[in-house]
């Protein structure tokens, strides 16, 4: 699912370009003893309305983070002036009756910039919310809130989603701009709260908290883009109680999604443009949520619930285009977490997780992930992969990694270039494959391959099968009877601790012919294409098993 920068500015601006000149725009607050210009505003118009009203003090107060929020993410700045009979601001918002204006099925309207061309009038910028809302709570997520970042959009130039030419259907909702009527599709949060002996169902709409991915990119078309928006080392927090839809915009400094306190499993993704799913709950998580709430009426909140549009907490936070967030820490849930191309620090936490550093130097922390384990991966870069106390799945992929499993019985692939890895505890497989890799088993019974390039293989204490496979090799076998693989074109393999007396032996694959002989004070093995050097051991030392396999 794409959309282009055409269709964006088209569907969300207006066609006769309607925008404030100056980037620096004045707005007030009314009071009871505010004056409208009479020529404007004539009898029986929204100031003159008997429903007229001005915001109260915490209205004014989320009216201003409203303003903010959109100054955060544009070239705009907010500058408020008294409103007064002498001056008054831009943009101004007040109460009125609007079923006597002619809109009685709107929440709010508001009055565009001027075109260009065209002189500021005094309407231009005003925002008229109807009087039912007098009452109204404004916080962050409420209708009232949402209503004020629509109203400023059109304030500011933009334009309703499904007017004139409009955006793409997909994207013609509020999870992609506060400029829609439309839902997001999975936007309504149902909750229930029972009443004596009835149990009620109440379905409200998830609203957005902060301009979204489309309308920032629409409205830096006209403003340009912000550069001194939360510039330090900022951490996002959530309260995975609480339902939420926002875009995240943020121009420097090293940041943190911090997800440490959430039981309930995350899908991450740091791509610029991409939206995560934060604190994921399930249709059927939810129903047995309320289930164990409220046990005499299973059926009806399944069949409440259980509806497409049900808001699951998916894909309910964006990362806007020029927004890099560098570390993720996840919770005790199973996370999924995909990095950007900034060095991340990505850390699963407790839970199953699967992480993915993408481009940069990354560190990956897998954390404890049970019995199922954890799927790491460091893709491009020179990354640190650690995994947790259990099974874990792990490859540095490109770059030149360093990987160190923890305990448990874990997988351990370096990928491509020159790779160090440590298998800790556990029986381990750890796999160099391409490059001139370290690899160490540590404790445990580990099986260690080299791949290609000329690795150095150390199986550490246990009894380790350690292959150099192919190019010329360095292995360790370390405490405990350990098993040295080599075959035809193996190239030159060395072996530094080869030991009779701990039960150490050469194994080779079948069909493979050998030769031994004494150099020097090595015993070395020929094969065809590669030999095996026992470093510092007699021939005559040998067993007749401590060459196997063929």
């Amino acid at each position: 699912m794409s959309i282009t920068l055409a269709q964006i500015y088209a569907g969300l601006r207006y066609a006769d370009g309607a925008r404030w000149a100056d980037p620096v725009i004045t707005y007030s607050l009314p009071t009871a003893g505010s004056v409208w210009s009479p020529s404007a505003y004539g009898q029986g118009s929204e100031p003159l309305d008997p429903a007229y009203g001005v915001l109260d003090a915490a209205q004014r107060s989320q009216f201003t983070a409203a303003l903010t929020a959109w100054s955060r993410v544009t070239g705009i700045m907010f500058m408020e002036t008294p409103d007064n009979a002498g001056m008054s601001g831009q943009i101004r918002v007040a109460f009125t009756d609007l079923a006597t204006q002619g809109s009685a099925d709107a929440a709010a309207y508001a009055y565009t910039p001027p075109a260009p061309g065209f002189g500021v009038g005094a309407k231009n910028g005003d925002i008229w919310v109807d009087d039912s809302h007098k009452t109204a709570d404004a916080s962050l997520g409420s209708f009232l809130y949402a209503t004020f970042l629509h109203e400023i959009g059109h304030a500011l130039g933009l334009k309703h989603s499904f007017e004139g030419t409009t955006l793409p259907t997909e994207f013609d909702n509020l999870r992609y701009t506060v400029m829609s009527y439309t839902d997001a599709p999975d936007g309504t949060l149902r909750t229930f709260n029972q009443q004596g002996s009835t149990l009620f169902a109440n379905g409200v709409t998830v609203n957005p908290s902060t301009p979204m991915l489309l309308d920032i990119i629409a409205i830096q078309g006209i403003y340009g883009a912000s550069r001194g928006a939360a510039t330090g080392a900022d951490t996002y927090t959530f309260d995975e109680a609480r339902p939420i839809l926002m875009t995240l915009f943020d121009t420097g400094g090293v940041d943190t999604l911090d997800l440490s306190t959430h039981a309930r499993a995350s899908s991450v993704d740091l791509t610029p443009g991409a939206f995560s799913s934060i604190a994921i709950f399930s249709v059927q998580d939810q129903i047995a949520f309320w289930t164990a709430r409220f046990p005499g009426f299973s059926s009806f909140i399944a069949s409440f619930l259980d509806k497409p549009d049900t808001y699951t907490w998916r894909n309910n936070v964006a990362i806007s285009q020029e927004t890099t967030i560098e570390n993720v820490v996840g919770g005790a849930g199973a996370d999924t977490i995909i990095g950007n191309a900034a060095s991340n620090s990505l850390s699963g936490g407790a839970g199953a997780d699967s992480i993915s550093a993408g481009a940069g130097a990354d560190t990956v922390v897998g954390g404890a992930g049970g019995a199922a384990g954890n799927y790491l991966r460091g893709d491009d870069g020179d990354d640190v992969l650690i995994g947790g106390g259990d099974f874990d799945d792990i490859n540095g992929n490109m770059g030149n990694d360093t990987v160190s499993t923890g305990a448990g019985n874990d997988f351990c692939v370096g990928g491509r270039d020159n790779d160090l890895l440590f298998g800790e505890d556990g029986a381990d497989f750890v796999y160099g494959n391409l490059g001139n890799d370290t690899c160490n088993g540590g404790a445990g019974d580990d099986i260690i391959r080299g791949g290609q390039g000329n690795d150095t293989l150390s199986g550490g204490d246990g009894a380790d099968f350690v292959s150099g496979d192919r190019g010329d090799d360095t292995m360790i076998g370390g405490a405990g009877a350990d098993n040295f693989h080599s075959s035809n074109e193996a190239g030159i393999d060395r072996v530094l601790d080869f030991s009779v007396a701990q039960g150490d032996r050469v194994q080779l694959d079948p069909g493979t012919t050998f030769s031994v002989s004494q150099v020097g004070a090595d015993t070395v093995i020929s094969l065809t294409g590669g030999q095996v050097i026992l470093v510092g051991v007699s021939m005559s030392s040998l067993l007749p098993n401590s060459i196997f396999g063929f």
